[in-house]
């Protein structure tokens, strides 16, 4: 496919026929770790939620789909060859698993940043109910705060698999990134292919202020890091060829 080709084919895909405010939407993905309890020489402390086991990730997504079973937007269950991979509703949301055990919620496009976080909330009072069973809890972080990158779960998903060993060609710390991070996306809607290019261009020049108005995440391996946002110094490390922020993205033409 030449370049001309692969333009067309972009802009093929992003022109809107409909671009009104009442039409747009908004995306969120929103991922969490969760913590099990470990009683270790009387004393509670927690570990990462394993895969396996009464108190791992499948028990989770099994947990999920029973607890929305009789409910408007019944979750579905989404297999890869024998595993458990992931969970669907009818409403268009997707609860998948990243590699580290991660929980990642990929929302259904809502009508407003409202119609988000009503969502939002009512997903995460269902994982905390997912979880409560074995006394899980749900870690608000940017990066596994605690332990180190051997001592986190691997969820055995065959495009992690192929990515964990690529990452060490790429960075140095890809593979923390897989399987040590998490994080809130959000994608916003455009009216047409200029507003698409001025939003585009205003959020790549924003994005170090959010990066430093968000940084959540100070510890790694249970020692200050250095960084208020040890997430975001994962990702310079993770690879160049994709990540960071190119000078051609802040132009305006």
């Amino acid at each position: 496919m030449t370049l001309e080709e692969l333009k067309s084919l972009f802009l093929g895909y992003c022109r809107k026929e409909d671009g009104a405010p009442d039409k747009q939407l908004f995306g969120l993905e929103y991922e969490n770790f969760v913590m099990v309890p470990n009683n270790k020489d009387g004393e509670e402390c927690f570990h990462p939620l394993p895969v396996e086991g009464e108190s791992g990730v499948f028990r989770v997504l099994e947990n999920l789909v029973e607890l929305t079973q009789n409910s408007d937007d019944p979750l579905e269950k989404v297999y890869e060859k024998d595993m458990l991979l992931a969970l669907i509703s009818p409403a268009g949301s997707k609860i998948t698993v990243e590699p580290g055990g991660q929980i990642e919620l990929s929302d259904a496009p809502r009508k407003s940043l409202l119609d988000a976080y009503n969502s939002l909330q009512d997903y995460l009072k269902l994982l905390e109910k997912a979880v409560s069973d074995f006394k899980g809890k749900l870690l608000f972080q940017g990066v596994q705060p605690i332990h180190s990158l051997d001592k986190l779960p691997f969820f055995p998903k065959n495009r992690y698999r192929i990515m964990f060993q690529h990452m060490l060609k790429t960075g140095t710390l890809g593979q923390w990134m897989m399987k040590g991070s998490s994080g809130v996306q959000v994608s916003i809607d455009y009216a047409s292919l200029e507003d698409l290019q001025r939003k585009f261009i205003f959020l790549n020049r924003l994005s170090p202020f959010l990066t430093a108005m968000f940084a959540n995440s100070p510890l790694n391996a249970g020692s200050p890091s250095g960084f208020l946002s040890y997430r975001s110094h994962i990702w310079e490390n993770t690879d160049n060829s994709r990540c960071g922020l190119p000078e051609i993205f802040l132009r305006d033409s």
